[in-house]
């Protein structure tokens, strides 16, 4: 892998970001399929937790909620969003 100068490491999730990238390149050259992640949309997260589409907007304009753009489209991790749930989740 490439080694990356002082410059490109400032921001950790886009040295993270390009890393994975690369890794996946690599791997598409050699031939290995993409490893399946399961992302959800947003009309996903709000059927699974019950709410409004509106309401799981609101939650990531917020940052509320972990999430991430595709294009134009928002998308969700299901391990970051269990994470997420798990973090809150009362205890009693």
């Amino acid at each position: 892998m490439p080694q990356l100068t002082s410059d490109q490491t400032c921001c950790p999730t886009l040295t993270n970001h390009l890393r994975s990238r690369y890794l996946l390149k690599e791997n598409r050259e050699a031939g290995e399929e993409m490893p399946a992640q399961p992302y959800l949309t947003v009309e996903e997260v709000a059927k699974r937790f019950g709410v409004n589409v509106t309401t799981v907007y609101r939650l990531v304009k917020r940052g509320r909620l972990p999430a991430f753009k595709v294009g134009n489209q928002w998308r969700f991790s299901e391990a970051r969003l269990e994470e997420w749930v798990a973090d809150r989740e009362l205890v009693g």
